[in-house]
């Protein structure tokens, strides 16, 4: 898991076209080792982050999709409270919040690699709105999409 991680690291220092992508099969990487250690665990907890893994597998795959909460709990088959707390403690961030993230991940690989309309990436990475999309661009990154473009 360490060397998946300083590998993850590494190239988001190196932030070259197509980082994105080398950091998304980083986290599938991650999440399959990790997925892979809790499934020899008997323990209720291992068994909790093993479903964690399956729904981050979906969030990852099917980022466009708008997800909700009880969707995501369904697909761990767990309650909202279980489902919540285990998620934060298992990732770092609320579902939404890391839904959110990779959206805009995505985006910033569109951003810098196309030269589609910012409102055309705001859909193409699952936002409804290109002002939400624009506020949680800024939220994530403290940058406009239109400033992180330009760099």
């Amino acid at each position: 898991a360490l060397r998946i991680a300083e590998t993850m690291v590494a190239e988001t220092q190196r932030a070259q076209p197509g980082s994105g992508g080398m950091l998304l099969a980083g986290l599938l990487e991650l999440v399959v080792f990790l997925s892979r250690q809790y499934g020899k665990t008997t323990t209720t907890e291992g068994r909790e982050l093993l479903r964690m893994g399956g729904v981050m597998g979906r969030l990852e795959r099917d980022y466009q999709k708008p997800w909700t909460v009880g969707e995501l709990c369904r697909l761990a088959g767990m309650t909202r409270s279980t489902f919540l707390r285990t998620f934060e403690r298992a990732v770092g961030h609320a579902p939404i919040d890391y839904l959110i993230r990779r959206r805009v991940a995505a985006a910033m690989t569109l951003l810098r690699d196309t030269d589609k309309s910012i409102t055309d990436i705001a859909f193409e990475t699952g936002f409804s709105d290109s002002n939400y999309f624009a506020r949680q661009f800024r939220r994530v990154n403290g940058t406009t999409p239109s400033q992180y473009r330009g760099r």
